[in-house]
């Protein structure tokens, strides 16, 4: 670089004090805005990335809650049909034992007899004379054997 003049050359080689420090400060004012506007940036992908996150829990809560009402759901069907059967099986249990119950035999008539305690279900078990019970409904009777037909 070559000055025309001395005085322009004494200008080049001697800088400007002031101008040297409105430069400085306008670098400093420049790199505070970058700074700042970098600041912002980066504030808002915290906020946006936040945001995401907070969306996605919030998703996952709703699956969860559905998942949860379906699993409820399916467990309270399960539990019925089970409850259900049982109480068909009960039933059952309960009609079959009404069915067997001896007294039930006896109040339609019928009569369960016995030779010293032990029951006898056929003329052939009995003897004449033998002493025997009938049990029925509503008590007991005591007779002899006196002929078998």
């Amino acid at each position: 670089l070559r000055a025309p003049t001395p005085s322009a050359a004494a200008e080049i080689a001697v800088f400007d004090k002031k101008q040297t420090l409105n430069n400085y400060k306008d670098l400093i004012k420049k790199s505070y805005l970058l700074l700042d506007n970098k600041r912002q940036m980066r504030q808002k992908s915290v906020y946006q990335t936040l945001k995401n996150v907070t969306n996605l829990i919030d998703n996952q809560i709703v699956v969860a809650k559905t998942n949860i009402f379906t699993l409820l759901k399916q467990a309270n069907t399960y539990l019925t049909n089970i409850l259900d059967n049982n109480v068909m099986s009960f039933d059952a249990l309960n009609r079959l034992l009404v069915s067997l119950d001896p007294n039930a035999v006896l109040a339609k008539g019928y009569a369960k007899i016995t030779i010293n305690g032990k029951v006898v279900s056929s003329v052939k078990d009995m003897q004449v004379k033998d002493k025997i019970s009938l049990h029925l409904k509503d008590g007991e009777v005591k007779t002899v054997v006196e002929e078998i037909v």
